[in-house]
């Protein structure tokens, strides 16, 4: 068996104009590494040494792009959105699956020794009051996390790298945030963010930059082939903590009060209404209150001990730039 590298030179990363993979490009070059970047459409950014334009869920890959790779960080999928009940299932096996199953063939042709895959918690499930690590069972309740379990399996257990690697991720922050986080910060500044309950939830968060930090350990420590990792920033956070630190950071007052839950209780089933009418998830439903007020979250102690992983931010410190990112004025 070749000895695999822990000191990659060249990188290919997917997804590269996305959230995380902007930052982890901006990391790998400060390393002085080359980075390749597949991207959807030219991008213009100069984050990367090589840009290369493709849809891997539809076209081939070019066994070009992966000349001299070392190392693949796969970002790039399709995320669960409001609208997934629209969406046929077969586009997010095409993005999720087929796609991965592609790059892992050309990785394989091509010799790359680590592939890193991007998963995401819901390919676990959310365990409700239970805290749950690596060896809990996979239970994905949505076809967003299904395909993510499918694409797991295909890098871990079909021998197409030396080196693979599955990392699960909970809602990350960080500067100009995208999806529920960007939507809740919205809504406060805007004054249209009811104040919620004091419910005692808990949920799992994690800084970009410690994912991309993860993401590096992933790549160039021993310890990391053919493992799955969860990575948090170690803290777990109520919905009503998150709605005060939010207010806090933002300079907004907080209310003593709170709404009562049955409140949301009613506004969820009027949704699942519409939805159902619609045909399509009203903005609001029994799946956004779960995720209001449900519990989802994890250990993510087995990166600390095996990679040393030390998760250098917490979302109350990271908020006043977050929001200044969103050009709200404090």
């Amino acid at each position: 068996m070749e000895k695999v590298s822990l000191s990659p030179r060249h990188c290919l990363v997917t997804g590269a104009n996305g959230f995380i993979g902007r930052r982890l490009c901006e990391y790998l070059k400060l390393k002085n590494i080359e980075v390749s970047a597949i991207v959807r459409k030219k991008s213009g950014l100069g984050l990367w040494d090589h840009e290369f334009i493709g849809d891997l869920a539809n076209e081939p890959v070019d066994h070009d792009w992966l000349r001299d790779v070392d190392a693949i960080f796969h970002l790039a999928g399709k995320t669960h959105a409001v609208s997934e009940w629209n969406d046929e299932e077969s586009s997010y096996y095409k993005a999720n699956v087929e796609a991965t199953q592609n790059l892992l063939d050309a990785a394989k042709k091509s010799n790359v020794q680590h592939f890193i895959f991007f998963s995401s918690i819901k390919a676990i499930g959310e365990g409700g009051v239970h805290i749950l690590d690596e060896t809990a069972s996979t239970e994905p309740e949505s076809v967003y996390g299904k395909t993510k379990l499918e694409a797991e399996d295909l890098v871990l257990h079909g021998n197409y790298v030396e080196c693979p690697c599955v990392l699960r991720l909970p809602l990350v922050y960080g500067n100009r945030p995208k999806g529920n986080l960007e939507s809740m910060i919205n809504a406060i500044m805007d004054n249209r963010f009811p104040p919620v309950p004091a419910v005692k939830n808990k949920r799992s968060m994690v800084h970009v930059d410690d994912v991309v930090q993860a993401a590096f350990l992933s790549a160039t420590h021993p310890d990391a082939c053919n493992q799955v990792f969860l990575v948090t920033d170690g803290k777990y956070y109520s919905t009503r903590q998150l709605y005060e630190l939010i207010a806090r950071a933002a300079g907004r007052q907080i209310p003593k009060w709170g709404v009562p839950v049955w409140f949301f209780y009613v506004i969820a089933k009027f949704g699942d209404l519409i939805g159902k009418i619609k045909g399509r998830r009203f903005v609001f439903d029994t799946d956004s209150l779960q995720k209001m007020f449900g519990s989802a979250w994890y250990d993510s102690s087995k990166l600390e001990k095996s990679l040393g992983f030390v998760p250098k931010h917490d979302l109350e410190s990271a908020l006043p730039e977050i929001i200044k990112s969103m050009s709200y004025e404090q």
